[in-house]
């Protein structure tokens, strides 16, 4: 939920540049798609309105960018030498 927040306030950091500098297609719409994804599931959880549907629709969306920003952190990426695009955030690597 607070990353959906994040991604919403600090779009050019968290948001639309993000998915920017690791060549997501269409930034600009995927971007705030994602953070209001991210922000609805998030607060429908946590208020147990509709969770079952919420339930089946942010794992796949936290899932694939679980894959995308922390799949070179992995030991099998590194065992098989696969590197990744990374997101980098100031000096914060995500």
């Amino acid at each position: 939920m607070f990353e959906g927040i994040q991604k919403l306030i600090y779009p050019d950091i968290l948001g639309a540049g993000r998915f920017a500098r690791i060549d997501i297609p269409a930034p600009e719409i995927m971007g705030p798609f994602v953070g209001w994804v991210e922000l609805i599931c998030g607060v429908l959880i946590l208020v147990g309105l509709f969770s079952r549907l919420t339930a089946w629709s942010a794992p796949p969306e936290w899932s694939s960018r679980h894959a995308i920003f922390r799949a070179d952190l992995s030991w099998a990426a590194k065992a098989l030498g696969i590197k990744f695009p990374s997101a980098e955030c100031g000096r914060f690597r995500l």
